[in-house]
């Protein structure tokens, strides 16, 4: 059978790694994810790794986007990783980053009472 498509495994570094956040301005504790690779199309000087990072909340597993950038001269070791990684969640979570949780909270709820009603038809 000829597929349309091929899927390729790239080997290359790949470095995943999860944070737990509560504070008093949230009534649910907030989880943050990173996923660090080493960026196919290094180039420039501060582009080896390509980091995305999400976030989630309470029981909800739903991962929602919150930013991808390039970062990095050379590998680093996984101290200085997740120094990186944290410095730019904490950018991240100076950045208004409770009006996101409040409209996650609310696209999840909005998802959760459509397939309540999809399931009583």
């Amino acid at each position: 059978m000829n597929e349309p498509y091929t899927i390729d495994i790239i080997d290359d570094e790949f470095y995943s790694t999860h944070f737990s956040l509560s504070s008093k301005a949230f009534e649910e504790r907030i989880y943050l994810y990173a996923e660090c690779s080493k960026n196919p199309d290094f180039r420039k000087q501060d582009d080896y790794y390509f980091l995305e990072l999400f976030f989630s909340v309470g029981s909800y597993g739903a991962r929602e986007f919150l930013v991808g950038l390039n970062f990095g001269q050379a590998k680093m070791d996984k101290e200085t990783l997740d120094h990186r990684i944290r410095s730019y969640l904490k950018a991240e979570l100076d950045n208004d980053f409770s009006a996101l949780v409040q409209q996650y909270l609310k696209k999840e709820q909005l998802m959760e009472n459509w397939l309540n009603e999809q399931g009583s038809t």
